[in-house]
């Protein structure tokens, strides 16, 4: 089995041969150790065709070797080493790897990412970006398929009693939440993206996150690639998308304007504010994030509790904005309404 885009070769023990015919027949059911052959090469070609589409035809344009039966453990791997375009392996232990398309799609996204910035993958933070974008193009290929799980990663091969895998995450914001393991922190980077994918799509976050990686270092932090994948959006967008996906980064603390957002006693799942600075000093408003909340109404108090101004809402946003420039100097109550639930913040006004 070979295309110029993948080859089926039996690689590492346990030391299982690839399926040949005279005929083209590779008809075979998951208890037949040709299946996880077949599925492996499908997906992998499938996905170069996606990224030839997608306008990155250069990328691992070569028949990159796989092993499906490349490991008798619970693991598999990309291996940049042994030869010089590198090599995929998938693990035996539990459920079979190379049945699992999010497996596949993730290992390939190493040797995508080995070819855009080589060698850079150094660093417990930059590990850990690694993963979640990897993570991240298992699920955007597997949304194409099925929305069901949507936010599952690894959802055939995993979540089950072999072990837990990974799954997006709606309350972790960074730095705060950092656990300096690269395993425990890819759903971060992988969340943040997913994010864009939900609001722009698979092609833009796609092409933005893969232009962007082309800017990769060593010991890169995830403020740094997210810097990197908005400047990829001015190069090729003129910054078409910027204002959302700075405002979905804020939301979990990947943009230097936002730090307010990672000392806030409040739980990840409750509404908060962020712009303290700017709205302080008048040079931009107030943003208020609802958090996965629906927000009835947001009112401005005085230190008293005179209601200033009131501002309601029918429809749901990603971040509400209230404007600094009817406001004179002093300290104000900031009330956000969540059904019968109130949650108040101070702001200053410094002019």
């Amino acid at each position: 089995m070979e295309s110029d885009i993948a080859k089926a070769a039996d690689i590492f023990p346990p030391f299982i041969s690839p399926p040949k015919s005279a005929i083209a027949d590779f008809t075979f059911d998951r208890s037949q150790s040709e299946f996880e052959y077949v599925n492996a090469y499908y997906h992998i070609n499938h996905q170069h065709q996606h990224l030839v589409e997608i306008g990155f035809a250069s990328l691992v344009n070569y028949p990159i070797e796989f092993d499906a039966h490349g490991s008798a453990l619970e693991q598999s791997f990309f291996d940049p080493i042994t030869v010089s375009t590198g090599q995929l392996a998938f693990g035996e232990g539990g459920v079979d790897d190379a049945e699992d398309a999010d497996v596949v799609i993730h290992e390939y996204g190493h040797a995508i990412s080995y070819d855009l910035a080589p060698g850079t993958a150094i660093g417990t933070e930059r590990l850990a970006i690694e993963e979640g974008l990897c993570d991240f193009f298992a699920i955007s290929y597997s949304r194409e398929y099925s929305q069901y799980q949507r936010d599952v990663i690894f959802n055939w091969d995993a979540h089950n009693e072999f072990w837990s895998g990974r799954e997006l995450t709606y309350n972790r914001t960074y730095p705060s939440d950092l656990e300096d393991e690269l395993y425990l922190d890819a759903p971060m980077w992988s969340s943040a993206i997913a994010d864009v994918h939900d609001y722009y799509g698979r092609e833009i976050s796609e092409t933005l996150l893969i232009t962007s990686m082309y800017s990769y270092f060593p010991n890169m932090t995830m403020i740094e690639a997210a810097q990197l994948f908005l400047k990829a959006d001015t190069l090729l967008y003129n910054n078409r998308h910027s204002d959302i996906i700075s405002i979905l980064f804020c939301q979990r603390g990947l943009m230097p304007e936002c730090v307010d957002t990672l000392i806030s006693d409040s739980p990840p799942t409750d509404p908060h504010i962020a712009n303290h600075g700017n709205f302080a000093t008048g040079s931009g408003p107030l943003i208020i994030y609802p958090n996965g909340n629906e927000i009835s109404t947001i009112e401005l108090l005085s230190v008293s509790g005179e209601i200033l101004h009131s501002f309601s809402f029918e429809n749901a946003q990603i971040a509400y904005e209230m404007p600094e420039t009817f406001l004179s100097r002093g300290v104000y109550i900031v009330r956000i309404s969540v059904g019968e639930e109130n949650f108040s913040h101070k702001v200053l006004k410094l002019k």
